[in-house]
């Protein structure tokens, strides 16, 4: 029935999403090898510590949710509390998207490309969109905003090409939806995340981000290009 989907997703799924956040922002950044010194076992080094653990785990809950509220969206679209469920799932994404370990905040940005995507069942449902706007919004802004000053301060911790790059695919989902509802302010808004973005430096990660085209231009500067588009 849709109204047990909604209990489950309300009772049983957010809350999960939840504790899981929880715990994985206290779990200890201790070597699992050095905490069973008792007992010597080989862990891979992307997996030993719990503070790692848990994140992956939050990526599964994160994706796992997020897939489940996809699949069932046609139907817990007809009820009257759509829309809160629908705020609370982009609140935990747009909290794992903020994650420092990248896994996290990749898995988030994944789960909102995938939930922005298909968008049958949100046609006419312009608070909706307003939502993910405001959702892209604080995200970009958290994620750049240390860049838009200059000379740019702590560059140990950059965000990676390949996140940048959703985040703006992400815009050209959006825009759509709610260009007929952008401000002066929203477009003020958008024009700082897409100047952060840019200022962000390129890390060691370029290797991996150049693109085989002609343009000689990063898939990152490419995707921007297309937003401002």
């Amino acid at each position: 029935k849709p109204q047990t989907r909604i209990i489950v997703l309300l009772k049983v799924l957010f809350p999960l999403l939840e504790e899981v956040k929880c715990l994985s922002s206290t779990a200890p950044d201790e070597s699992l090898e050095r905490a069973e010194s008792n007992t010597p076992i080989l862990v891979h080094h992307s997996r030993n510590t719990a503070c790692k653990q848990w994140a992956e785990t939050r990526v599964g809950t994160i994706s796992g949710v997020a897939r489940v509220f996809q699949t069932w969206r046609k139907i817990l679209f007809k009820l009257d509390n759509f829309f809160g469920a629908w705020e609370l799932l982009l609140r935990h994404i747009e909290s794992g998207a903020l994650h420092p370990t990248s896994e996290v905040s990749t898995a988030a940005l994944a789960s909102l490309h995938e939930l922005l995507k298909d968008n049958g069942a949100h046609e006419g449902s312009p608070e909706l969109w307003d939502v993910a706007w405001h959702t892209w919004h604080r995200i970009g802004h958290r994620i750049t905003h240390p860049y838009l000053s200059y000379p740019v301060e702590g560059t140990d911790d950059l965000p990676a090409q390949n996140f940048l790059t959703s985040l703006m695919r992400i815009f050209t989902l959006i825009y759509p939806k709610v260009a007929s509802r952008f401000t002066r302010e929203d477009m003020m808004n958008f024009s700082k995340v897409v100047r952060g973005v840019a200022a962000v430096p390129i890390g060691p990660d370029l290797p991996f981000v150049l693109s085989a085209s002609d343009s000689n231009l990063t898939p990152l500067q490419s995707s921007i290009l297309v937003a401002l588009e």
